[in-house]
C-alpha cells in the first residue's frame, strides 16, 4: 500500500516479503543430549530429523522428533561416518562409512529407521561424502574424486562433475533437478539436469571468498525450490534463488575467510542443513549442536520514494537471527 508521509514529505511503500526464517527456537546441544560432531542430516515425511556424528569414536546416528525434543541413538558403531540421508521410497536411513571394523573401506549401511538394525550393505570402493535419495528408490553419491554416482540395483549413471573437486554434499527440488556441493578448492553449488546430466548452472567460483562460497559444505532444496547452503569455512547458513541467479540472503552467521569464530552463539564449522515444513535445521559440527531455524516468516520492506530516489528498508526483526 502507499502512504503519503507528510513530515517526511515523501510516498511510502509497504511490501509483504517472506523472508523464511526467524530465530533460531531450539537448540539441541551436547548439554543436553550425548551428540559429538554432527554433520550430515536428513528428516522423513514425517518430519523426524535424522544425524551422524562425523566423531570417529562413537559413529553414532541419531533420530529426533520435529522439536528436538524426544531423541535417541539408532546405531552407535558406524566409525568414520561421512553422510546421511532418508531412503524417500522406502523410509530407511542410509549411511556411508570411510573406514568401519570388519568391513572393507566405504560401505553403505541399509538401516532401519525406528529400530537401527542393519538391512543391507553396498559395498562403493570409493570416498562417498554427499548422499540422497529419490522417491523411485535411486541413490545418489558424492565421492571425493568429483564423481556423481546415481544406482539402483546394478544399474549405475556415473557423472563426472568436476575434476578433482569434492562433493560433499546433495539434493533434489521437486522437479528432480540435482544440486550438488562442491567443498574447498572448487566451492560452487551445481545444478544438473536428471535426464541429461548435463550441468544446467553453477553458482561460485573455484577462489573462496564471502561474495559466493567459503568452502560450502552442506545443500538442502525447499518445496519452493530455495536453495539453503551451509558454508563451513565462512561459517554461515545462507539462501539463494532457484534460479541460482546470484540473489543471496545471509540468514544466520558472519563470513570468515579464516580462522573460526569463538562466539558460542554463531556457527562453527557447520556441515549439514535440512529444509522442511517444520523448520530448517542445521548441523552446528564443532559446537556439537543441532539448531532449528523458524520457517515462513512474514516481514515486509518499506520503500521511500522521495525526489526519485527509492531507499529499502527491512524491520530490524527481520534480520535479528540470534540463538536463544
Amino acid at each position: 500500500k502507499f502512504v503519503y508521509d507528510a513530515d517526511g514529505n515523501r510516498i511510502k511503500k509497504t511490501e509483504s516479503k517472506d523472508f523464511d526464517f526467524g530465530i533460531v527456537n531450539i537448540l539441541l546441544t551436547s548439554a543436553n543430549f550425548p551428540i559429538s560432531k554432527p554433520t550430515a542430516i536428513d528428516s522423513d515425511t514425517a518430519g523426524n530429523v535424522y544425524f551422524v556424528s562425523g566423531d570417529t569414536n562413537s559413529g553414532a546416528v541419531y533420530k529426533c522428533n520435529s522439536e528436538l525434543t524426544l531423541c535417541s541413538v539408532l546405531i552407535n558403531t558406524l566409525k568414520y561416518a561421512t553422510a546421511l540421508a532418508v531412503d524417500r521410497l522406502t523410509g530407511d536411513v542410509i549411511v556411508n562409512t570411510k573406514i568401519n571394523a570388519g568391513d572393507a573401506n566405504h560401505v553403505i549401511y541399509r538401516i532401519n529407521k525406528d529400530t537401527g538394525a542393519i538391512l543391507n550393505t553396498y559395498s562403493t570402493g570409493k570416498d562417498v561424502i554427499g548422499l540422497t535419495s529419490d522417491s523411485a528408490g535411486w541413490i545418489y553419491t558424492g565421492t571425493s574424486d568429483g564423481i556423481l554416482d546415481i544406482f539402483k540395483d546394478s544399474n549405475h549413471r556415473i557423472k563426472l562433475v568436476e575434476s578433482g573437486a569434492q562433493i560433499y554434499s546433495i539434493d533434489l527440488d521437486s522437479s528432480g533437478n540435482i544440486y550438488v556441493v562442491t567443498g574447498s578448492g572448487t566451492n560452487k553449488i551445481i545444478k544438473i539436469n536428471p535426464t541429461t546430466l548435463n550441468i544446467l548452472k553453477t553458482y561460485g567460483t573455484s577462489a573462496a571468498s564471502c561474495t559466493y562460497n567459503n568452502f560450502p559444505r552442506g545443500i538442502s532444496v525447499s518445496s519452493g525450490g530455495n536453495v539453503y547452503v551451509v558454508d563451513s569455512t565462512g561459517q554461515r547458513l545462507y539462501k539463494l534463488d532457484p534460479s541460482l541467479q546470484g540473489y543471496k540472503l545471509e540468514i544466520f552467521g558472519t563470513c570468515l575467510t579464516s580462522g573460526t569464530d569463538t562466539d558460542p552463539n554463531r556457527l562453527k564449522n557447520p556441515s549439514g542443513v535440512k529444509s522442511n515444513a517444520n523448520g530448517v535445521y542445521v548441523a552446528d559440527t564443532d559446537n556439537n549442536r543441532i539448531l532449528k531455524f523458524n520457517s515462513a516468516k512474514k516481514g515486509y520492506i518499506t520503500r521511500y520514494l522521495n525526489g526519485g530516489d527509492v531507499e529499502y528498508q527491512e524491520n530490524a526483526i527481520d534480520n535479528a537471527f540470534s540463538c536463544v
